[in-house]
């Protein structure tokens, strides 16, 4: 099981060991990571108005990803019950940790609710990466998010923190189709 669950350092290390000359050294930390949690904010930012929010209670998605031959990031699924399992060292270090910080940020949020006090920001939170609060509305912005065509294939798809050139025809994005 070791050999096919990687961490992310470990999987950048094993494209770089490939020799791809148009992977980026940093690819999995930058391009990878980016493009994961705007995918991930879109999914969730479309079914929001359908999940239950309940004070005292959380929920623990799991989000599955593809990367296909020309580094496109495909979302697969979103599981409501993620397995949990620790069979192999990568998910050995990796599982505890998350359930355990999963529970310190609902037990703040909780309590920050129940004595009318600002959710934000968690005090408890380490390692996770906020990307929506509706306190705050949006947090990841889609004004900085536009489709390019890939470096890696003829496809499009998007790039964080580019700019859409002066002269390009109006568009529409997915923050227009989430409104």
């Amino acid at each position: 099981m070791d050999e096919t669950v990687m961490s992310m350092e470990q999987f950048q290390s094993y494209l770089n060991s490939l020799e791809f000359g148009s992977v980026a050294s940093d690819w999995v930390e930058g391009d990878l990571k980016s493009r994961m949690k705007l995918v991930s904010f879109i999914a969730f930012k479309s079914v929001m108005h359908s999940l239950p929010c309940k004070l005292g209670c959380f929920d623990l998605f799991g989000v599955d990803f593809m990367i296909d031959e020309a580094f496109n990031v495909w979302l697969i699924e979103v599981n409501t019950n993620p397995a949990l399992h620790t069979n192999c060292t990568v998910l050995k270090d990796i599982i505890p940790s998350v359930v355990q910080q999963t529970i310190e940020i609902a037990v703040e949020v909780f309590e920050k609710k129940c004595d009318g006090k600002a959710l934000l920001p968690l005090e408890t939170n380490t390692t996770f990466e906020l990307l929506y609060s509706a306190e705050r509305d949006n947090l990841y912005s889609f004004d900085s998010v536009i489709p390019r065509k890939s470096k890696y294939s003829d496809k499009k798809s998007f790039k964080v923190g580019e700019r859409e050139p002066k002269s390009a025809p109006p568009r529409r994005t997915a923050h227009r189709a989430l409104s």
